[in-house]
This record gives structure tokens, sequence and C-alpha cells, in this order.
């Protein structure tokens, strides 16, 4: 596994377009600091692409939304397709367990309609964690000579 928790500013992931998130102390899951959407204005989305790192299978991450119901949303995306979306006021969740298949990018991204504001306006992700294929280490069954090397007397 990979896991990254923001709590300092080398990431264990490249961000390709940070798009206004930046490191955090608003809000956070675990520790002190958390990944917080851009501040933005209406009509506006505030989007982070983040590069998968090698060899990762599944990402799973906890997210925070302060929005305005079913108008301004969170939404994250493996590829291009959208996984979820969460608006209104969603306290820190766990996400699913997604797998990325031959995918090398993942977006967060904060949206905002034409009008209005609530909460705090923004999205917020923490503890985000690779998941990586098991190493499985194989030992040969012992050989049918050495499972009768006992004494014969």
């Amino acid at each position: 596994m990979l896991a990254e928790d923001f709590e300092d500013t080398t990431y264990v992931f490249t961000i390709v377009s940070a798009g206004g998130w930046a490191r955090s102390s608003s809000q956070s899951h675990g520790g002190d600091y958390a990944f917080r959407s851009g501040t933005i204005g209406d009509g506006q989305t505030s989007t982070a692409v983040i590069t998968v790192p090698s060899g990762a299978v599944a990402v799973q991450f906890w997210y925070k939304v302060s929005s305005e119901q079913n108008y301004d949303y969170f939404r994250f995306y493996v590829g291009g397709a959208e996984q979820l979306a969460a608006s209104g006021e969603v306290g820190w969740t766990q996400s699913a367990e997604y797998p990325l298949g031959e995918q090398t990018q993942i977006s967060f991204a904060y949206s905002k309609d034409s009008s209005s504001a609530s909460g705090a306006d923004a999205a917020f992700v923490d503890d985000v964690t690779f998941v990586l294929p098991s190493v499985h280490l194989l030992r040969r069954p012992p050989s049918p000579a050495a499972s009768h090397r006992g004494s014969r007397w």
C-alpha cells in the first residue's frame, strides 16, 4: 500500500494539475492536514489530476463535502469516468475501493453551479491509499528425497 495523509508536502503520488487544490489545515480526517479544493466562483470547477503510482491496482480515500445541496458537487474520477458524486453537508466518509485497471490518472473535482453558496463551499480529501498487488513468495515443496532423510536405524 501507498498512503498519503497530507501531513507534509512530500506526496506519494504526482499531482499533474492541482487546479487550486492544496494542502490545508482547516479540516482533516486524521492528523492536522487534508487536501482542499480551490476557492472558485460560481459556474467554475477546481480539479486536481493525480498520476496513479506505478503498480497500483485500486484506490481508496476519505472525503468531506460542505456545499450547496444538489447544486455544488464533489466528484471523483478514475480515468475520465465518474465514480463518485457528493453534495451538501457530508461528514468524513470513507470511499469504496475503486479498481484502477489500466488507468494512469485519477481526479478530484469540486464544481459550483451558477449562483449561491453554502457551508465551507469546498471538498476535502484525506488519507488516500493506493493498493498494490500482494507479493507472494513461493516456496518449493520439499523434494521426496528430503522427506526421507531421517535415520534408517
